[in-house]
């Protein structure tokens, strides 16, 4: 039965054999049965022990590893030795994978519990999998072999996928060191990208993407290495960090997979480091495979703190800011990880790079990480030894890199620039950078082929600039139209610390459509000039020093002499000298505030410029008027106005430029509309800066007509009316106005200015009808100071709304202080009409008969009855 089935099973196409013909070759029926035999055994466990001789004596490896899969256990003590290949591995306790590492078994890493192995274990079945036969079996390719059934060479039939997989996988959660395998590792990878019939190559090639061979090459080799960082990265959150040796092996092999055969030299004993061996190969120039942004962010990761042994990580920083080709993620770990360290063993690393490499060596990442770090005055020097031997295009890209690592956002000043004495070295570089722009020069003049300029440039070029000296530049960038005063400009020269004249300079290139949007940055620097900083060391001069500073634009040179000592950067080449004022050098003292009255007299003498030069031959009078009121309405301004002798300049001198016609009203000392508008502004601006003007000088300065009933409108009392002391001023000039749009509130915050005011005119004010219950306080705070007509007037209006008995008593009180004639005169039932029903016999008996003499009232007889 069992032959039957063995041969209905090897032979699908005859159910039965009739005829000896029909028979198989004799080698195929043996192998067609053992085959029927392990399958057997596969569900029938039980027959394991009367199989398994059979099959290991007619078997294939095949058949022998099917049948060992189906053991009841795994023993190698049945096992004949020549068939140990093929042995349960994952079954396999400690002692039987020894046992087979000890007879050259090649145990296979995907087929072992590995994590649970002990660490001797571990590393025995890593060193068989690193060691020089077993990378040399992996790198060279396999000759065909013939299918024999005995051959232990090729028992095994390992697919290299699951080889080298697991080796990448397992080997960095091994439980001791991992340093030699890592390095095995990445020297199997590197060795299989440079050997062109590798099976490495072949396989890396066919896990790889990409339309070519080159780009699939690169993609595989990417992805073997994220296994390998991946599966360190679970080692170090197991709790194992990286000590500097594997730090080294690691980044060093990854970093250049071309040169770790010498790695693996280097952790087998010999001299070369993985450091030695990436640097090696940047001298010589050799292409290498380089990580990608994944694998560069899993090895950024790796730098900070809590991956590696932060007490020795120094050398790996070192290692890492001396060497081209790192991502920038991978550099910024490196950077933070080093200002982590302490301050000598940071100096010592910082030290260490500039001393290793000769000049133009080291890398323009690491360059560019000490130039924006503060350092002290010898590794300044140091730095600026290497700085010096750059050619003109690693500035370039050294200026890109400072660029780029800054915000793009105007608003936001930059933080990663040159510092200390460094920064020296870089202004003018920036400032050429910023003026040069992106893109093709422009020709024919046409503003569409212009460069783009890139503002980080420029806002570099102030931080690394002495507040002082930006002035100087931008006059010469104005002054050789090579930059206009734009906003980018202006933002510039917010930080500078201008001189008058040099403030003076500026605004002169402020065109007239660009005085609205100047305005704020001009009275601001006015107000900056004009303020003292305490304990800011600044720059301070007196104009005598001679500065010239001088670009040619067209080769990005530029030079700057000072005092007559020419300091020239970049080629020979013309140059366009332009005079500038300068300050003397910084000396310690506090900054002096310079004169708010002449730096006002400059702006005002720009402005009178420009109206007779641009603005009257072009006829845009209203141009410069609505200028003069935005400067008076200004808060700046207003802040600015607190001085007398500043309030004195400009209610003389900002009138005189107000553009107004020849009219009749001027020939009869009146103001014309316009003037009289700047003039109430800078009223207005002075009152609200605590300045105070009196009736007269009023009439005066506005021109007022005495005989005028109005002579101030509702809208110019409003600008003026700023405060309760400025409202009296006003009502001696224009009562009506003032009481009609300001006369409650003015009585509201000084009951006794009722007092000052004439009858008719303070009963004039609606709000004392008292009509709305909002007003009754104030209107009974009134009474209480006004004369005795005009307070029993209002007395009388605020019984008739309130009928209370507090008002009843103002009311008495007021009807008994006023003359005999007066009370004659009002006749309370009248006036009282609305309300008499109901308060009649109360104000009769309070009010009327109190204010009667006794020898004048009638007689008890007449009286009604109950009166």
């Amino acid at each position: 039965q069992c032959r039957a089935a063995v041969m209905a099973a090897w032979w699908p196409s005859r159910a039965h054999w009739t005829t000896s013909a029909q028979q198989p070759p004799a080698a195929e029926a043996e192998a067609a049965e053992v085959r029927a035999l392990v399958a057997l055994c596969a569900r029938w466990p039980g027959l394991y022990a009367r199989a398994a001789p059979l099959v290991w004596e007619h078997g294939s490896a095949r058949d022998v590893r099917a049948l060992e899969a189906h053991a009841p256990r795994s023993s190698l003590d049945s096992l004949p030795r020549r068939w140990w290949h093929c042995a349960q591995f994952a079954a396999a306790d400690e002692g039987a994978l020894r046992a087979l590492l000890d007879a050259g078994v090649r145990v296979p890493l995907a087929r072992v519990r590995f994590e649970r192995l002990s660490w001797p274990t571990q590393r025995a079945l890593l060193e068989a999998h690193t060691d020089e036969r077993a990378l040399r079996a992996l790198e060279q390719p396999i000759p065909p072999r013939a299918a024999t059934h005995d051959d232990p060479e090729r028992a095994l039939d390992e697919p290299l996928s699951e080889s080298l997989g697991a080796l990448l996988d397992l080997a960095p959660l091994a439980r001791g060191p991992i340093t030699p395998f890592l390095s095995r590792a990445l020297a199997l990878l590197s060795g299989g990208g440079s050997a062109s019939e590798s099976p490495v190559r072949n396989w890396l090639v066919s896990t790889g993407d990409g339309l070519d061979e080159g780009e699939r090459l690169s993609s595989g080799w990417n992805k073997a290495v994220g296994r390998l960082l991946r599966s360190v990265r679970e080692r170090i959150k197991r709790g194992d960090t990286l000590h500097s040796r594997e730090q080294l092996v690691l980044f060093g092999g990854v970093l250049d997979g071309r040169e770790m055969g010498a790695n693996l030299r280097e952790a087998d004993g010999q001299q070369q480091s993985p450091a030695g061996a990436a640097m090696a190969a940047d001298a010589a120039g050799a292409p290498r495979a380089r990580a990608d942004a994944t694998n560069s962010a899993l090895l950024a990761d790796m730098l900070e703190a809590k991956a590696v042994d932060p007490l020795h990580v120094a050398e790996l920083i070192r290692f890492v800011l001396r060497t081209r080709g790192w991502h920038h993620a991978v550099r910024d770990s490196a950077l933070r990880a080093m200002l982590r360290l302490g301050h000598e063993e940071r100096r010592a690393v910082a030290d260490s790079l500039l001393r290793a490499n000769l000049p133009g060596e080291l890398p323009l990442q690491t360059l560019f990480s000490l130039a924006v770090s503060e350092l002290d005055e010898e590794m300044a020097a140091r730095v600026r030894t290497h700085l010096a031997a750059l050619s003109k295009a690693e500035w370039e890209e050294l200026l890109s890199l400072i660029g780029a690592a800054n915000p793009t956002d105007p608003a936001r000043a930059p933080h990663t620039h040159p510092r200390g004495v460094l920064r020296a070295d870089f202004s003018e570089r920036l400032l050429a950078r910023y003026v040069k722009g992106e893109g093709a020069p422009p020709t024919g003049g046409s503003a569409a082929a212009a460069r783009v300029r890139d503002t980080r440039f420029l806002r570099l070029f102030v931080a690394c600039t002495e507040p002082a000296r930006i002035g100087a530049y931008a006059l010469a960038l104005l002054r050789t139209q090579r930059h206009a005063l734009d906003e980018a400009l202006l933002g510039a020269l917010a930080a500078a610390e201008l001189t008058p004249a040099e403030l003076e300079a500026v605004i002169e290139y402020v065109q007239p459509v660009q005085w609205a949007g100047a305005l704020e940055w001009v009275l601001g620097r006015v107000h900056h000039m004009s303020a003292p900083l305490a304990g800011r060391r600044v720059a301070l001069g007196d104009g005598s020093t001679g500065v010239a500073v001088g670009f040619d634009f067209g080769r990005q040179e530029y030079s700057v002499r000072l005092d007559g000592v020419a300091n020239h950067a970049g080629a020979a080449g013309a140059e366009r000298a332009v005079s500038a004022r300068a300050l003397a050098p910084l000396d310690g003292r506090e900054r002096v505030a310079h004169d708010v009255c002449e730096l006002l007299r400059r702006v005002l003498g720009v402005l009178a410029r420009l109206d007779r030069h641009m603005l009257q031959p072009q006829g845009q009078a209203s141009v410069m008027n609505t200028l003069l009121v935005a400067i008076a309405q200004h808060e700046l301004m207003g802040a600015m106005l607190s001085g007398a002798e500043v309030r004195s300049l400009m209610r003389t001198e900002l009138p005189k430029l107000v553009r107004k016609p020849a009219t009749r009203a001027d020939a009869a000392g009146e103001v014309a509309p316009a003037e009289r508008r700047v003039r109430i502004e800078v009223m207005r601006a002075s009152w609200l800066a605590g300045g105070r003007y009196t009736a007269a000088e009023l009439v005066r300065e506005l021109g007022l007509r005495d005989k005028s009933p109005n002579p101030l409108s509702a809208a110019e009392v409003a600008r003026l009316a700023v405060d309760l002391p400025a409202c009296k001023v006003l009502a001696k000039v224009a009562l009506s106005t003032v009481l009609r749009t300001h006369g409650y509130w003015m009585i509201s915050q000084d009951a006794a200015f009722a007092a000052e005011l004439p009858e008719d005119a303070l009963l004039s004010i609606r709000e004392l009808s008292a009509g709305n219950d909002a007003h009754w306080p104030v209107c009974r705070d009134v009474i209480a100071h006004v004369k005795p007509a005009a307070a029993l007037r209002l007395a009388v209006a605020l019984y008739r709304h309130s009928c209370e008995q507090r008002d009843l008593e103002l009311l008495a009180r007021a009807h008994a202080a006023v003359d005999p004639f007066t009370r004659k005169q009002l006749w309370l039932p009248t006036e009282l009409a609305a309300v008499w029903e109901a308060v009649g016999t109360d104000v009769q008996r309070v009010v009327i008969d109190a204010a009667v003499p006794d020898g004048e009232r009638l007689p008890n007889t007449v009286l009604p009855a109950g009166e």
